[in-house]
């Protein structure tokens, strides 16, 4: 059987800034400084395409990230909230 082919789209999760939306530099999801940055959040398969939600988060916020557990569920809740109005 033949493997099928998805159409894979990458959606990032970040702060809004005056960047281009398709660009590899985005905008901190916790503190707003640009950054290429991405770390695999979410993958939901559709018919046809493979949407991949990736939140966008710089290596100084990322390093505090591991560590802070409030911080953690702040970002979490703020992309499942995101993904919930994309879909």
């Amino acid at each position: 059987m033949e493997k099928e082919k998805y159409e894979i789209l990458y959606i990032p999760i970040c702060l809004s800034s005056s960047l281009p939306k398709t660009g590899w530099i985005q905008s901190c999801i916790n503190c707003g400084h640009f950054t290429s940055k991405f770390i695999d959040f979410k993958e939901i398969n559709c018919i046809s395409k493979k949407k991949i939600f990736q939140i966008i988060i710089c290596k100084d916020c990322c390093k505090t990230f591991k560590k802070d557990l409030k911080l953690q569920k702040k970002i979490y809740e703020y992309a499942n909230d995101f993904i919930n109005l994309y879909q």
